[in-house]
Formats: structure tokens, sequence, C-alpha cells
């Protein structure tokens, strides 16, 4: 007699009458001779390649504006510091600011000086706030660079805390 779900006169394979001894084991489980071993892993190695790729084309650009800007950074330290030395040495700053100690380049303020000069010559509009022994003032004027390499200031002027604006004297 087979087993028939309902029926109440058919007897349950998985119960412990009768001579079966695998009884109340799970139908699922492996035969008997077949190992129970998971697959082998498939291997990932194309997602390392993936990320290493880029990784390296994210890192590239990356660094390279790190070092453009530290390199952009150190050249107006230069264009500073050659600057600070030509405002010490004019009248008219001397007069109202006395010794010159220290400048700081406005970049937002230089664009905007250079974008009102519509001449297409290579030199360019800068504006320093600077601190010398007298006072703070602001300093607006294009700069060249001589014959030996170094920026001076051309066409500057100084603007006073007070607000007068005086032309400089080269």
């Amino acid at each position: 007699m087979s087993y028939q779900p309902g029926f109440p006169s058919s007897p349950n394979p998985y119960s412990p009458s009768g001579n079966n001894p695998d009884w109340g084991a799970s139908p699922y489980r492996p035969p008997d001779g077949f190992s129970p071993y998971q697959p082998p892993r498939q291997s990932r190695s194309w997602l390392w390649i993936l990320l290493g790729v880029g990784g390296l084309l994210l890192a590239l650009p990356v660094s390279c504006i790190c070092c453009g800007g530290a390199i952009m950074h150190l050249g107006f330290e230069m264009v500073e510091a050659e600057i600070v030395d030509d405002l010490n040495t004019d009248p008219i700053i001397q007069q109202h600011m006395g010794h010159v100690e220290s400048a700081e380049m406005h970049f937002w303020d230089s664009l905007m000086e250079d974008i009102k000069d519509p001449n297409e010559d290579e030199d360019s509009w800068y504006v320093f706030d600077i601190k010398g022994a007298k006072g703070k003032g602001r300093v607006i004027g294009k700069s060249i660079t001589n014959d030996d390499d170094v920026e001076e200031l051309r066409e500057g002027r100084l603007l006073l805390p007070d607000g007068r604006e005086v032309k400089l004297s080269k």
C-alpha cells in the first residue's frame, strides 16, 4: 500500500513503525556516497582589479590638483615678497604706511581688477592688503616682470582706510 496524504489507513514513511532505518531523516539530505561540501568560491579578482584601476583614476586628478595648488601658493608667496620689497622703495608708501611689514594678495579681487582692464597685455593686476609701521591699506597695481626676473608694481594706487586714494610714484 502506498502513502496517500489525508488517508488514515496509509502508513507514514517518516514514522518509527516499520522496518525503515532512515525514519525521520530529511528527504533533502544528500544520498549516501555524496559529499556535502560547498561548491568552490568564485574568484573576485575582477573586483580587485576594478577597484585598483578606479582608485588610480581618482588619485591621479586629486594629486595633480593638490600639487598644482601647492605650487601656485608658493608662486604667490614669491610674488608677495617681491612686491613688498618693491613697495618699500616707493616714497608714497613710505609717507603713508611707513616700512611695509606684510602684504596679503587677494586672488578674487585681483581677477576682478584684471577683468576691468580690457587690454590684451601679459601683465596682471594684483590687489594686496598691506600692513606698514604707520597703518594698513590696500594697494592695487599692475605687476610686470623686470629684466632681473623680479615682479614690480606699475600704475599702482594706494587705498587708505579713510577712503582716500593716492597714486603711487611708479
